[in-house]
C-alpha cells in the first residue's frame, strides 16, 4: 500500500501525514528551497543588493543564504539524517585544501571568497541529493530548471533580435550589450555571453529529460511539441551567445542523447524528435553563418583581433597647423582584415585619429574628429579619403596616431595595433612646416588587452610552477596574470579560460588532483547504470543528467564558470541530481 493510499483509509489529510513522517518532511523542505533557488538562478541583478550584517548581496545570494540557512537549521533542531552521496568526500576535501591555499594566497580576501561561493555549492549539492528522494521530484525539480532557463533563453532572443524596451529589462542584470567585433552577442539575463551559454548549455542538457518524457506519452502528444519548442528555444539562445564551446557541447549533448535512446529503444518518437532538433539546430547554424560573414570569422577564428585591421597611408607632404586649427588630409586606408567595413548603420566603421604625447604613451586628445566611409570595404580593398583633423590647442610636440572605429563598441587599435603614426608639431602661429615621419610605435600597447588562451594556460603554468603544491590561490589567477605574461602590454585581469588548468593553478597538485579525483568518482558513478532500460523515465533521467554533466566538462575545457554565481548553482546542482539518479532505479513509487 502506498503512503497517499494509506493515509486516505486513515481518514488523514496529507499534510498530516507530512508531519508525522519527519524523514518526508525533511526531504520536503530541502525540496522546496533547492526549487526556489534553481527559479532564481538565472536572475540574479547587478546593480540592487541587499545588506545582511556588514556584506551586501544580490537577490540571489539572498534566496540561496535564506534556504541554507532554513536547511541547516532543520539539519540541527531535528538531527535529520543526511545523504552524503559520491562527491562529499572529494569535495570537502578539495574545499579543504583551497581554504589552506587562500590563507596563503596573495589577495587573503578574495581568496576567501572564493572559498564562500565552494561550500555554499557544496551544501547546494547536498540540498539537492537529499530533496530528491523520488523519480517525480526529480522530473520536478529539472522542470523548474527548464522553465527559468526558458524564460532567460526567449529573453536572449528578443536581445538578439532588438525588441524595444527588453535592453532596458535586460539592464538590471548586466552592464550592458556585448560585441564581439560588430557582432551582438546575447547573454540575456546573465552577466557575460559565456555565462549565459554555459548556464543555457546545462539546462538544455537536463532538459532533454523532459523531451524524452514527453515524447513517451502518445496520449498527450502536445506535450512532446511543447517540449520541442522549449529545447529549440534553450538551443537557440546558446548560439545566438556566439560561444563556439556553446554550439560544439549542444550538438554533443544532442548526438549523445540520441545514441542513448537509440540504443535502448529504437527508432520511437524520442529519437525523432532528437533527430529533428539536432536538423533544426544545425539549420540555424547555418542561416546565421550564411546571412553574416562575421559570424563565420568568429566560428574560424579565437576573437576579434584579425577581423579589423587596416593599413593607413596618409600622404608624406610637409604639414602646418596652428593649436585648434582644422585641416583636410589625404589618406589612403586598406582593409587588411578578414571583416567588410560597412558604411552606415549601427556597424558602421569610421576613421578618426588620437595626438599622442611625442615621448609618452598617454593621449592628449583621444576622440578625434570622425570621417566616414562613401563605400562598402571589402577585405583586401583600399580606399581614400579626405580626413579632417583638428589640432591640440596646446603648441608642442606631438604623434597623431590615425585609428578607425565603430561608434559605440570599439576602436580598432584596441584589437590589434595600428600601423601608422606621424610626428608632427603644432604651434602657435605661422612658423615653418614640420615634415611628417613614421614612428615605430604601437598604440595597442596603451590599452589594456585580453592574451590568448595559450597565453592564459602558459601562466598558469608558471604559477604552478613558482607554487607547486597550493598554487597561488582560489581567484588569485586573475589579480597575479601580469606578472606572468611575457608581454609587455598592460593587461586586464582574466580566468585562465580553462576549469581545470586554473584549478591547477590556483589549489596546486593538491587541489587539481582533488577536483580530479572528484571528477573521477563522478565519471565512475555515472557509468555504473548499464544495461537496457526499459523505463523511459529512468533512461530519460540518466540522459538529462549525463548531458548536463558533460556540457560541464567539455565547456570547462575552455572557459571557468565558478566564480559566477547562477553558474556555480548549475554545476553543483547538477551534481546533486547525478549523484541522485540511481537510487530511483529502485523505487516503483514517490
Amino acid at each position: 500500500m502506498s503512503t497517499r493510499e494509506a493515509c486516505r483509509s486513515e481518514g488523514a489529510s496529507p499534510i498530516r501525514s507530512l508531519i508525522r513522517s519527519p524523514r518526508r518532511l525533511h526531504s520536503s523542505i530541502l525540496f522546496a528551497g533547492i526549487f526556489l533557488i534553481a527559479l532564481s538562478a538565472p536572475f540574479e541583478t547587478s546593480r540592487r543588493v541587499i545588506p545582511i550584517w556588514i556584506f551586501e548581496v544580490s537577490n540571489l545570494e539572498a534566496v540561496i543564504l535564506a534556504a541554507l540557512t532554513v536547511s541547516l537549521a532543520w539539519l540541527i533542531l531535528k538531527r535529520s539524517p543526511l545523504r552524503l552521496g559520491v562527491l562529499a568526500l572529494p569535495a570537502l576535501c578539495l574545499l579543504s585544501a583551497l581554504a589552506i591555499s587562500a590563507l596563503l594566497a596573495d589577495d587573503r580576501a578574495q581568496a576567501l571568497r572564493f572559498c564562500g561561493r565552494l561550500a555554499a555549492g557544496l551544501l547546494i549539492y547536498l540540498m539537492t541529493l537529499n530533496a530528491l528522494t523520488s523519480r517525480g521530484r526529480c522530473m520536478a525539480l529539472i522542470a523548474g530548471v527548464t522553465a527559468s532557463a526558458f524564460v532567460a533563453a526567449v529573453l536572449g532572443i528578443f536581445e538578439y533580435l532588438k525588441l524595444p524596451g527588453v535592453e532596458g529589462l535586460l539592464d538590471l542584470f548586466r552592464e550592458g550589450p556585448f560585441y564581439a567585433g560588430g557582432l551582438l552577442r546575447a547573454s540575456s539575463t546573465l552577466q557575460f555571453p559565456t555565462i549565459a551559454s554555459m548556464y543555457l548549455e546545462i539546462a538544455f542538457g537536463l532538459g532533454l529529460c523532459l523531451l524524452l518524457v514527453a515524447a513517451s506519452r502518445r496520449e498527450r502528444p502536445l506535450l512532446g511539441i511543447l517540449a520541442f519548442v522549449v529545447m529549440l528555444a534553450l538551443a537557440s539562445a546558446v548560439l545566438l551567445t556566439l560561444s563556439r564551446a556553446g554550439w560544439i557541447v549542444v550538438m554533443l549533448q544532442i548526438a549523445f542523447a540520441f545514441r542513448m535512446q537509440w540504443r535502448n529503444h529504437g527508432l520511437d518518437r524520442g529519437t525523432i524528435l532528437l533527430l529533428c532538433l539536432g536538423v533544426s539546430a544545425a539549420a540555424l547554424l547555418g542561416l546565421l553563418m550564411v546571412s553574416n560573414a562575421d559570424i563565420r570569422n568568429r566560428l574560424v577564428t579565437e576573437s576579434p583581433q584579425d577581423w579589423y585591421r587596416a593599413r593607413i597611408e596618409p600622404r608624406q607632404e610637409p604639414l602646418r597647423m596652428a593649436s585648434g586649427e582644422i585641416r583636410t588630409i589625404d589618406v589612403i586606408v586598406t582593409n587588411s582584415g578578414e571583416a567588410a567595413w560597412q558604411p552606415r548603420g549601427e556597424t558602421a566603421v569610421q576613421l578618426a585619429y588620437h595626438w599622442l604625447h611625442r615621448s609618452e604613451e598617454r593621449a592628449v586628445v583621444f576622440e578625434g574628429i570622425r570621417s566616414p566611409l562613401p563605400r562598402l570595404v571589402r577585405p583586401g580593398e583600399s580606399i581614400r579619403l579626405r580626413a579632417r583633423v583638428q589640432a591640440p590647442m596646446k603648441p608642442g610636440s606631438y604623434r597623431l596616431a590615425w585609428d578607425l572605429l565603430q561608434e559605440h563598441r570599439f576602436w580598432f587599435s584596441t584589437l590589434q595595433g595600428m600601423e601608422t603614426f606621424w610626428r608632427a608639431e603644432v604651434v602657435q602661429g605661422d612658423l615653418p612646416a614640420v615634415e611628417l615621419e613614421s614612428v615605430d610605435v604601437s598604440f595597442a600597447a596603451t590599452v589594456k588587452r585580453l592574451p590568448s588562451r595559450l597565453e592564459l594556460w602558459r601562466a598558469a603554468g608558471k604559477m604552478l610552477a613558482d607554487r607547486p603544491l597550493l598554487g597561488v590561490g582560489p581567484s588569485n589567477f586573475r589579480l597575479r596574470l601580469e606578472d606572468y605574461v611575457e608581454s609587455g602590454s598592460r593587461i586586464r585581469p582574466t580566468h585562465s579560460n580553462n576549469l581545470y588548468i586554473e584549478l591547477f593553478a590556483s589549489g596546486g597538485l593538491i587541489g587539481g588532483s582533488l577536483f580530479l579525483w572528484m571528477c573521477w568518482r563522478l565519471a565512475r558513478h555515472l557509468r555504473r547504470p548499464r544495461g537496457r532500460w526499459d523505463d523511459q523515465i529512468e533512461l530519460s533521467v540518466f540522459i538529462g543528467a549525463s548531458a548536463a554533466v558533460l556540457s560541464i566538462a567539455v565547456h570547462g575545457l575552455v572557459d571557468y564558470f565558478l566564480e559566477f554565481t547562477p553558474t556555480y548553482v548549475m554545476i553543483w546542482m547538477t551534481l546533486g541530481i547525478s549523484a541522485a539518479f540511481p537510487d530511483f532505479k529502485d523505487r516503483q513509487h514517490g
